[in-house]
């Protein structure tokens, strides 16, 4: 609730989910935690992390993916190489 109270929470459509739907649970969410909830309105991307793990493990490129700063972060402390996370 405290995160809920003090910040402005971004929320983003996942998996096609209704507008409907995620506008609905944004209201009741946003009473129950008096929160401020804003719909992002961005391109429905089928990214999770276990792919941007996947893609790492196999050298696969994330560039496009994740901002530069994450990715340089990711592999300057060898995050999901292989055999870790």
């Amino acid at each position: 609730g405290r995160i809920c109270q003090n910040c402005k929470i971004a929320v983003a459509i996942r998996d096609h989910t209704d507008r409907a739907t995620l506008e609905k649970e944004m209201a009741r969410i946003s009473a129950k935690y008096q929160g401020t909830f804003f719909r992002l309105d961005t391109p429905d991307v089928e990214i999770s992390s276990a792919h941007i793990r996947e893609w790492i493990r196999d050298g696969e490129t994330i560039r496009y993916y994740v901002p530069d700063p994450v990715r340089e972060f990711i592999y300057e402390n060898n995050i999901y190489a292989k055999g870790t996370g």
